[in-house]
């Protein structure tokens, strides 16, 4: 018997039409479709629409998702056609917005006709960031470790990233893991006969307890050649014919070669079997959960290793749910690629820190152009470190051990209010301290380089944290007409209400002079004061014209400018 013929049923299509408006809306002070408004939390999203009609029938809303659900939001009247709306950010994530407007008491709505405005509000703990990076290979045992944090914490930085500490693979580097979720026994503490998990855990605790935020190093890319995974699934692990085991390779970029690294292999998140896939998948989650957790505990971050290469479905579905779990965490990620990439990317997962590189800025020219970009890059936030772990020390960088403390108070004082300093530059290795292998305990002291440049890294931390300014971007001038070897900048506050004049020389060999003008800067037409804010000698040519001022190698010099409008008031000060 021939089965009847029927086609499939036919949904009910609901009627959900929106009425476009009808050009009543004429100005707005907010971004929309691919841009997007960046915030912190807590703070205060302040919109203003300008509107060809002002009766008393007008009812406009802002329609969003900002506490999670869609609501509305209502504007006030605050000028003839002009409607204005504050409200306080106060979840972290990436929300959407919509201006929608009756003009019958709300019998009838209209929306604005321009596409959706998108919000990505970052956690309040992600703001001023300081953060020190330690090395577990050269720094003992857990014990060391929580030792080192009252020092790193005495030294002003509230953050601490520490390099993976899963059980290393047969390389021994902490980025070819042989167990992602085991901590490697050389850190164990000498006859203490907790588990090995429970010894890190009060780390973890004390860290918290210092008030002191930790970033975990999450590798999700690959793993080590001989790990875990590769030897109990090697259908996890992308496949290579020309590898005598079958397993392809992780390796990277370097200028316009590729590098292989031959204790890395590639997870293979692309499996063609679904069941596998989901088996990958979940496993790589519970690891980025597991190490987040920690993270979270202390108010603190991941950082997402060699983010550009990882797989972008599995990257899509695992920040998704990390997300939900733990809204306040604060990602921090190696991501190179291009411009537009990057801030498509940075909305969609959320990313709050992306990594800048001065080390391959090492000029005055160079970084000036590099910092010009920060400011100018408003819709993504960079943490702009001295050196990394990877790179040279600042000896080897920037051709001199003291220009670990010029160049910290060029990415702490002239960047976006998030900086970074590697273990050892504040003793002034002479070169960088290896990550790869299992070494014996590296004492941090002066005796052990000759150096100690840790009071000058407190006192440029202290001052970070008495002035919010230094967090923002968009508030710097450049006035040192392009010097070769100094920069001088003007960063400044609201209303240039507390302003700072900081002079860095990025010269390691020779004193420099520089002549300036505030004369075609932001302070032009005004009697300016200058106070040193690290030492008691005064400027010189304080009223004149051109301020002219010498540098000794790797020098730093920041003055608050006060602007005197009254004459009698300019002469009291002088004469104090």
């Amino acid at each position: 018997m021939q089965p009847e013929l029927r086609h499939h049923p036919i949904p009910r299509l609901k009627e959900k039409r929106r009425q476009k408006g009808k050009s009543v809306i004429t100005s707005r002070n907010f971004t929309y479709g691919d841009e997007f408004i960046r915030l912190y939390q807590g703070d205060y999203l302040s919109l203003k629409v300008q509107l060809s009609t002002g009766t008393s029938e007008l009812l406009v809303l802002l329609n969003s998702n900002l506490s999670g659900e869609w609501a509305d939001y209502p504007f006030q009247k605050t000028g003839e056609q002009e409607y204005s709306l504050e409200l306080q950010c106060k979840q972290p994530g990436a929300y959407h917005a919509k201006v929608k407007y009756s003009q019958t008491q709300g019998t009838t709505w209209h929306f604005d006709n321009i596409p959706h405005s998108s919000i990505m509000i970052d956690p309040v703990e992600s703001k001023q960031l300081r953060l020190y990076t330690l090395i577990p290979t050269i720094s003992g045992h857990i014990n060391h470790w929580i030792e080192a944090l009252h020092r790193i914490k005495k030294m002003g930085f509230n953050a601490v990233h520490l390099l993976p500490v899963t059980a290393m693979d047969t390389s021994e580097s902490p980025y070819a893991a042989a167990d992602l979720f085991d901590i490697d026994q050389s850190y164990a503490i000498p006859d203490d006969p907790r588990p090995l998990l429970e010894q890190f855990e009060s780390f973890v605790k004390e860290a918290k307890e210092l008030g002191i935020k930790l970033c975990f190093d999450v590798v999700l890319n690959h793993v080590g050649v001989t790990s875990k995974i590769s030897v109990n699934c090697p259908d996890w692990i992308a496949s290579d014919s020309n590898e005598p085991d079958g397993l392809k390779r992780a390796g990277c970029w370097n200028q316009m070669n590729w590098v292989t690294w031959q204790d890395l292999v590639l997870v293979k998140y692309d499996h063609p079997s679904k069941s596998i896939r989901r088996e990958i998948w979940d496993y790589m989650l519970h690891y980025l959960l597991f190490w987040a957790k920690y993270a979270h505990y202390t108010g603190g971050m991941i950082r997402l290793d060699n983010l550009h290469s990882t797989n972008r479905d599995f990257l899509d579905f695992a920040i998704s749910k990390m997300r939900s779990e733990l809204p306040n965490l604060t990602i921090f990620a190696e991501l190179f690629t291009d411009r537009q990439t990057t801030q498509r990317m940075v909305f969609f997962h959320e990313l709050n820190l992306l990594l800048a590189t001065p080390w391959t800025h090492p000029y005055a020219e160079q970084f000036r152009q590099q910092l010009s970009s920060i400011h100018s890059v408003t819709k993504v936030r960079f943490l702009l470190p001295v050196t990394s772990h990877d790179s040279g020390s600042p000896a080897q960088e920037y051709g001199s051990p003291k220009a670990a403390v010029s160049r910290y108070a060029a990415c702490a004082l002239l960047g976006g209010g998030h900086t970074g300093f590697v273990q050892g530059a504040e003793f002034g290795v002479p070169q960088k301290l290896s990550f790869i292998g299992r070494s014996p305990l590296v004492e941090m002291q002066a005796t052990t380089w000759g150096h100690d440049y840790s009071e000058q890294i407190r006192a440029l931390n202290e001052f970070l944290e008495n002035f919010e300014l230094f967090s923002q971007t968009g508030n710097i001038q450049f006035i040192d007409n392009n010097h070769s070897a100094v920069l001088a900048a003007i960063r400044y506050g609201k209303d240039l209400k507390p302003c700072f004049l900081v002079l860095i020389s990025f010269d390691a060999q020779t004193t420099q002079t520089i002549s300036i003008s505030f004369g075609g800067s932001v302070l032009k037409n005004r009697t300016l004061l200058l106070r040193n804010c690290f030492s008691q000698a005064q400027p010189p040519s304080l009223l004149d014209s051109v301020y002219s001022f010498t540098l000794d190698p790797c020098e730093v010099k920041v003055f608050e400018i006060e602007s005197v409008i009254d004459e009698t008031k300019l002469e009291q000060t002088l004469r104090k």
